[in-house]
């Protein structure tokens, strides 16, 4: 059976992967906490890097992000985290291609609504 928090942060991650598919930098700015930090395989960013980087169009194009096996936990009554499984497709050098990785945000409730305040994703295979 799947929680009221767990059923909030899964729409706001499938609304998280669809901004990025979209380069919705509006999005960016508006979901994440001014302190925001998102740790991957090439590097650590903070929000005035990942929307630099979303407004200059820098990062590889996503077509999909299909995400597995979600769950989620409240940690304290203004802050959750969800983990899953993600696989995303994106174009690099004309071919599409499948990145598996393992993703984890952190949410805090700021301003009325959930706000995503550190994600982790680590590449799988």
């Amino acid at each position: 059976m799947v929680s009221d928090i767990e059923r909030t942060l899964i729409g706001l991650e499938q609304e998280s992967w669809q901004a990025n598919i979209n380069e919705d930098v509006e999005y960016f700015r508006q979901h994440t906490t001014d302190n925001i930090l998102i740790v991957a395989s090439f590097g650590v960013f903070d929000k005035r890097a990942i929307i630099g980087q979303l407004e200059k169009k820098q990062g590889v194009p996503y077509k999909s992000a299909r995400m597995e096996n979600p769950r989620a936990i409240t940690l304290t009554e203004g802050c959750a985290l969800i983990t899953y499984k993600v696989t995303i497709e994106a174009r690099v050098q004309g071919k599409v291609i499948a990145i598996p990785r393992f993703v984890t945000t952190v949410y805090v409730k700021q301003d009325g609504g959930w706000k995503s305040a550190f994600m982790q994703q680590t590449d799988t295979k």
